[in-house]
């Protein structure tokens, strides 16, 4: 093998050791320390190509808001898409809110007939807002054929009727 071939065969090598540490594998990261093992891990990391490195599942958190005082607006997440306005107002009059709510967003998808999966209720006093909260929270017996699980959360940034009225005026 001549001299011209090497080089291309150690090329070639190199280049086949990088795509397997970057896209085969993953790596493994390491912190050591300059002074031994009896001290403090440094803040170095040494990068181990070739080592399989176990991710742990991703958590879901879920971080609530301490309550606002007197809030009257709750978000409701995870409705079905193909519910409608129509079908969220008797969601909502059957569960024994027919005169608690005086505002109900539900946004759209108008190109695909869906809407987009949350809504905003604003309920006539706080005690109302607390009682759908408990009521609806967890709640899986949708008209349609749905595993969606509807979780109830305060509004945020806005509450009251006043705030939500001026923030979707001009809303499709």
């Amino acid at each position: 093998m001549g001299d011209h071939e090497r080089e291309r065969s150690a090329s070639k090598t190199r280049r086949s050791r990088a795509a397997t540490a970057t896209s085969a594998s993953p790596e493994r990261i390491i912190e050591r320390s300059e002074e031994g093992p009896a001290a403090k891990p440094a803040k170095k990391a040494v990068i181990v190509p070739g080592d399989i490195m176990t991710l742990p599942a991703p958590v879901k958190v879920h971080v609530q808001r301490p309550p606002p005082v007197d809030g009257t607006t709750v978000m409701l997440r995870n409705i079905p898409n193909r519910y409608q306005q129509k079908s969220l107002l008797a969601l909502l009059d059957e569960t024994g809110f027919n005169k608690a709510y005086d505002f109900v967003y539900l946004p759209m998808d108008f190109r695909n007939g869906v809407n987009l999966g949350y809504a905003f209720v604003n309920l006539v006093n706080h005690d109302e807002a607390k009682k759908l909260m408990q009521k609806i929270e967890g709640w899986k017996e949708w008209d349609y054929d749905s595993s969606k699980v509807c979780e109830v959360s305060w509004a945020h940034p806005h509450q009251g009727l006043e705030q939500h009225v001026e923030r979707y005026r001009n809303s499709p």
